[in-house]
């Protein structure tokens, strides 16, 4: 195999990072068609309705930037997203995002329980799978 074929092989980033890439944006997209069904609850959470879309836009900015660090294969990205996710199950599994929860609309529930398992499936696939490879030195 040629020194240029090999180059481009370990530029291309495996089926396991691409496919986490791609559930995660899948995820974003329900995620914005749940807070779009369920605007007034989700504007109810923020003191104005711009504190809710200035939220979402930095969260999306930052996660976006992340997984394409992911994506190149940068190994500190990929233990941020690890950080971000268990501190999210963290605050997630609290009295007060429970009351949240429980008084969310279903439609918002069913996103916040996908966004759940994206994320698992996501660190599976990052950390566990064949695609943790992508993440060694070269």
């Amino acid at each position: 195999m040629s020194t240029e074929a090999t180059a481009v092989e370990q530029a291309t980033a495996p089926v396991e990072v691409v496919t986490a890439i791609k559930l995660v944006a899948a995820n974003f997209v329900i995620g914005w068609i749940a807070v779009a069904l369920s605007w007034d609850y989700f504007a109810s959470l923020y003191p104005t309705p711009t504190g809710l879309i200035f939220n979402q836009a930095l969260t999306a900015a930052i996660l976006v930037w992340l997984y394409y660090k992911v994506y190149v294969g940068r190994n500190w990205a990929r233990i941020t997203l690890l950080v971000f996710t268990v501190l999210g199950l963290w605050m997630f599994s609290s009295n007060i995002m429970m009351g949240i929860l429980a008084a969310a609309p279903a439609v918002a529930k069913g996103s916040m329980v996908l966004g759940f398992l994206v994320n698992l499936t996501t660190m599976y696939l990052l950390f566990i799978s064949k695609g943790r490879h992508w993440f060694r030195k070269r």
